[in-house]
């Protein structure tokens, strides 16, 4: 086996590497059961992962995708020798191999078992994955993982990290457990275990964010469930009496070089073409030949675009020759909508044929919405403007301010507000807006060093920027507060993905509230429609998602209400009793995390009560109980006076479908949203 000699900025835990205390759970016999997977299709394409044995005479636990599609249904294997060395996959004329017996074959389960050809019944060691399970894990957990990821070179690599949740219904992960454990192409298929060294589950994928990622692991209750399902209750003895019956394959032997493809980082990027012609933005994806790294020139790229995160490109997508010199741009151009279930899956392969894992993109609406939002803030603040007030101007000068969630600053060198801050579906936008003013000379202005301590009069209510004295160029920047002359020292926090929090809390701290007829009297800076505008960032139908006037009289009328939002995508949001403001459920898991939140203890006694009166049940219609004196089980009580069990998010999920009542865009907008 060649070694991959691709120098990577990324630090992976090898295991030659870490201090013999530091592992928790890994012990010898879990990394000697650890193999390397490779499988051809017979038409040159090769596929590598990981496996762990689970069984004396060789049955290997694996990934569907590593495997499926293997000519004669067989694998090479190569067995853990040690940490510091490749594995072990025979010779060209005797390899290890094994044959696929068992494969999922539903969406939601992506698993395999291999027998190994083992003439000699040789004794392996083993994993007893039967007594294990994840049920119960907590949020911060260590989780350790291990296997053969490309990025680690040929032998195997250790990574770890906490317990992050489980899988939901809505985007088919039910089965799986999420962890901040690093994988990579490669460790598919492989071994993750808990803190007492018990296996949990099998590493299968990792879903990229904007600026991280999560990592997915089959959970083993989901495998034994699965082989459950289709050989019975006595299906561990199942497993364990079966015996391959291998198909040598005539003609291929295992290559010297199987490690797939690399891209740094899912560096995948995107950018929105405007069409002035029906006036809508599209999206389209590309990245750069540089983030992929490989011993051998690229060849192809597989790629899928769709709502299943377990779809094969290779068999459900399209091929695009490769780029090696510069950008890889997808031929398509995709319509921008307010989707957040769907995915760009991507499998790269090399000139060798070693095809990668897929590298999972979701769609990344965030930015996209984000700044689609801030033009239609800015849109409506124009339109909405009525006639000038000098007083009331001169009543805000200088102060942030707040309307409808959404915070300006009144700027007294502009006479104008600007959009500092808004929030959409709890994702905070706007803080580069702040970063941007303090920049521009006609929002902001220079102070010296010297002056900025004394604190001028004429300062207060200003955007500061420090001009250091003795011309040694620019310092922080700063703001003076308009009543009390407090300084406060905004260099170092406009950064809003490490800053975030700060920034947030510090603004609200300085924020006045400001009336719909106050706001309206002021101008809007006409920079924040010109500046979005030149990046193209404006999809049309954000328009119809910014809030209006907030009637609270007909909040009230809809308390305990479940909404379907009828001229969008049937959006359904839950109208809390106690607030009066509509909170948003995506999808089973948020549903059911709501339906929790804002649920109200109850005594059996009294629940009792509700379950057989429907005088009584009515008078709590749009409530949510949650059972004190037993397990804290949840209902909601609809406004027939009928009581429906919360049993997980799946049942949250239905009882939001079935229970819920249409409502327009503009009537939804007379409600104000919520986050917890």
């Amino acid at each position: 086996m060649k070694k991959n000699a691709i120098k990577v900025l990324i630090f992976i835990l090898a295991f030659s590497f870490i201090p013999t205390n530091f592992s928790k759970a890994i012990t010898q016999n879990n990394i000697n059961t650890q193999v390397q997977i490779v499988c051809t299709d017979g038409n040159d394409n090769w596929f590598s992962g990981s496996g762990t044995i689970i069984d004396p005479k060789g049955i290997i636990l694996t990934n569907r995708h590593v495997v499926e599609g293997a000519y004669k249904n067989a694998c090479f294997i190569g067995f853990m020798r040690s940490i510091s060395q490749e594995p072990d996959f025979g010779t060209k004329e005797n390899p290890n191999l094994a044959e696929i017996k068992y494969v999922t074959t539903t969406d939601d389960m992506d698993a395999a078992i291999l027998y190994v050809e083992n003439s000699n019944n040789k004794a392996y060691p083993y994993i007893n994955i039967w007594n294990s399970s994840s049920d119960s894990l907590n949020f911060g957990d260590k989780i350790e993982v291990v296997g053969y990821p490309s990025i680690g070179g040929s032998t195997i690599t250790y990574t770890s990290g906490d317990f992050s949740g489980f899988g939901s219904l809505s985007d088919n992960t039910h089965n799986y457990i999420k962890t901040t454990a690093v994988l990579e192409h490669g460790n598919s298929g492989g071994a993750a275990y808990n803190q007492k060294g018990e296996f949990i589950g099998i590493p299968s994928m990792v879903i990229s964010g904007s600026l991280n990622s999560i990592s997915y692991i089959l959970s083993v209750d989901s495998i034994k469930k699965w082989l459950s399902g289709f050989l019975g209750n006595n299906y561990k003895q199942e497993v364990t009496e079966q015996k391959p019956t291998i198909i040598q394959p005539s003609g291929i032997s295992i290559k010297d070089d199987v490690n797939p493809p690399v891209m740094k980082g899912f560096n995948i990027n995107y950018k929105i073409i405007n069409d002035a012609d029906d006036k809508k933005s599209r999206i389209q994806y590309f990245w750069n030949s540089k983030d992929v790294k490989d011993e051998n020139e690229i060849s192809k790229y597989y790629y899928y675009y769709g709502n299943d995160v377990t779809a094969d490109p290779l068999k459900h997508g399209k091929a695009l020759d490769a780029n090696n010199n510069g950008f890889n741009y997808l031929p398509e151009i995709y319509s921008i909508d307010s989707t957040r279930e769907k995915y760009l899956i991507i499998k790269i392969q090399d000139s060798e044929g070693n095809i990668s894992s897929s590298i999972i993109a979701p769609w990344e609406i965030s930015e996209i919405i984000g700044n689609g939002y801030l033009l239609s803030v800015y849109n409506n603040s124009t339109k909405n403007f009525k006639k000038e007030d000098k007083n009331i101007f001169k009543k805000y000068a200088g102060y942030f301010v707040v309307n409808n969630g959404i915070t300006w600053f009144i700027n007294p060198r502009t006479g104008q507000k600007h959009l500092i801050y808004g929030a959409y579906n709890d994702n905070p936008f706007f803080s580069s807006r702040l970063n941007v003013m303090f920049c521009d000379s006609s929002s902001s202005m220079g102070i010296s060093t010297s002056n900025l301590n004394k604190k001028p009069k004429n300062a207060w209510g200003n955007l500061l920027i420090e001009m250091l004295d003795n011309n040694q160029g620019v310092g922080g920047f700063y703001y003076i507060h308009p009543k009390t002359g407090v300084l406060y020292n905004f260099d170092g926090l406009l950064d809003w993905a490490k800053n975030g929090v700060v920034i947030e809390n510090l603004i609200n701290s300085l924020s006045l509230k400001i009336t719909d007829n106050e706001i309206n009297t002021i101008k809007t800076s006409p920079t924040l429609s010109t500046y979005y505008i030149d990046q193209e960032m404006v999809p049309t139908f954000i328009d119809k998602l910014i809030p209006t006037s907030i009637d609270r009289g007909y909040a009230k009328k809809l308390s305990g209400k479940i909404l379907l939002q009828v001229e969008s995508r049937g959006e359904a949001w839950y109208v809390n009793p106690k607030d009066g403001e509509r909170y948003y459920m995506a999808n089973g898991e948020k549903a059911y995390d709501i339906m929790r939140y804002f649920g109200i203890g109850i005594t059996n006694k009294d629940l009792d009560q509700i379950m057989n009166s429907k005088t009584v049940a009515k008078k709590h219609s749009g409530k949510i109980f949650l059972q004190v004196e037993n397990n804290g089980e949840a209902y909601y009580v609809d406004f027939d006076g009928n009581l429906h069990y919360l049993k997980d998010g799946g049942a949250a999920y239905e009882a939001m479908r079935s229970l819920g009542m249409g409502i327009t865009n503009d009537n939804l907008n007379k409600i104000s949203e919520g986050s917890f």
